[in-house]
């Protein structure tokens, strides 16, 4: 399993390992089986912190990073008399 990031897209790989045939014949081998590809599209100033597997499920950890410029600032306001 590979996870990218590139330009602005979180690609999520999955290859199948060459194991030796068996004799076993599967009713149904699931993803986890068989190559893949899935993309999704980042949006601005979001960033991937991590990647982990725990009971068999991918979770990809990403946080949106806000820039300063766009952050709400607080205005003084003065009173006059």
């Amino acid at each position: 399993m590979d996870v990218e990031v590139k330009e602005g897209e979180l690609i999520v790989k999955g290859e199948k390992q060459s194991k030796e045939e068996t004799e076993v014949e599967y009713l149904h081998q699931g993803i986890a089986n068989r190559n893949f590809v899935r993309t999704f599209a980042l949006a601005e100033n979001v960033e991937v912190q991590g990647a982990s597997v725990k009971n068999g499920v991918l979770a990809i950890t990403v946080e949106h990073i806000v820039p300063e410029s766009a952050k709400p600032k607080k205005i003084a306001i003065t009173f006059q008399k």
